[in-house]
């Protein structure tokens, strides 16, 4: 077969493939489910301090604050990179009341329970 016929039978998978793949700064696993809660990141705060939801819901952080904030979780696949603004967002599969902080700003920390 000539080449340039299997690069065409090719490159739609690979298209396809790629996009998969994301390649983005989101955390792994996340898509574009609506939130079950959201969380304001304010200059050394997030608001509210203690969120609740069912398993298998969306938290989106909002940081709207023009200020580089992180969500770690203290786990890498916990874990949201500085951001300035935007809205990033986690989902979380399992039930337990998780705590967590921003790496940049000593005190910013709150909880989330898991139902």
């Amino acid at each position: 077969m000539r080449p340039d016929r299997i690069l065409s039978r090719l490159l739609p998978g690979l298209v396809v493939a790629l996009g998969a793949c994301g390649g983005g700064s989101e955390p792994t696993g996340t898509s574009n489910p609506p939130p079950s809660a959201t969380v304001t990141m304010t200059a050394d705060r997030f608001l509210p301090d203690t969120t609740i939801i069912d398993h298998g819901g969306t938290v989106a952080f909002v940081n709207n604050s023009g200020i580089l904030h992180d969500v770690d979780f203290g786990t890498p696949q916990m874990r949201i990179n500085a951001y300035a603004s935007g809205t990033r967002s986690l989902t979380f599969p399992a039930a337990g009341t998780l705590h967590y902080f921003c790496n940049l700003h000593a005190g910013m920390e709150a909880t989330l329970i898991v139902r």
